[in-house]
């Protein structure tokens, strides 16, 4: 089985993932200047059929002085999606996930709506999450913004968005957790809108030979 700790980071990463594509909440209380950057950045990110990105998922844990850096890989189309990182590889159709342990070579088939660790509605669920943003710096070919929970129950206390201002892309998310542990995105390569199969987004049993299926379901 997947060990709480992957667990644990791999929600948080899908759920990072999610900038890629969200519609993002905008209000009156935050700064002008960072509202803008926002609004600009959220019909980029609309605008994409799908995406592929390459990233390195880094997690640091300055009280127990960890800090592990691990390289992964997202496709996104709709609520399909394939997230490879840590070992684990996770296809979702939209319908079923197919979460596949290389190391012990084991898929597990489960139900995404009802799965905490690979849900695609993880993905937007930053939709309905009320923020107020902040502009922390403009340096060079970045903008650097404040993303501040307003709920204080959330669970981590701010999200640092790092933007490429000329591609108005995603460049760098760092999520500060409530337990002192910041969990850092950094893009390596972007793509979006290139045309991929459906077929790619599901599991194929042929091309797994000798790994043990559990359904899950």
């Amino acid at each position: 089985m997947i060990s709480i700790i992957i667990k644990q980071r791999l929600k948080t990463l899908i759920l990072l993932s999610g900038f890629f594509l969200i519609a993002l909440p905008l209000h009156s209380q935050s700064d002008q200047k960072a509202q803008k950057i926002m609004e600009k950045l959220s019909a980029k990110l609309q605008s994409y059929k799908n995406l592929q990105a390459d990233f390195t998922f880094t997690l640091y844990a300055p009280q127990d002085d960890i800090k592990d850096t691990q390289k992964g890989k997202l496709v996104l189309q709709g609520n399909k999606y394939r997230l490879e990182v840590m070992g684990i590889l996770a296809i979702c159709n939209g319908e079923l996930l197919w979460s596949i342990n290389k190391e012990n070579k084991e898929v597990y088939v489960l139900n995404p709506d009802d799965n905490e660790l690979f849900n695609p509605t993880d993905i937007f669920a930053l939709v309905t999450t009320d923020f107020n943003y902040s502009l922390v710096s403009q340096s060079g070919n970045l903008n650097c913004v404040n993303m501040i929970p307003k709920e204080t129950n959330a669970g981590y206390q701010k999200i640092l968005m790092e933007i490429n201002r000329e591609k108005e892309q995603i460049s760098k998310v760092t999520y500060f957790s409530d337990d002192g542990n910041q969990y850092i995105i950094k893009i390596t390569s972007f793509i979006s809108n290139q045309p991929i199969d459906d077929s790619f987004f599901l599991f194929n049993k042929t091309r797994w030979p000798g790994y043990d299926l559990y359904d899950m379901r």
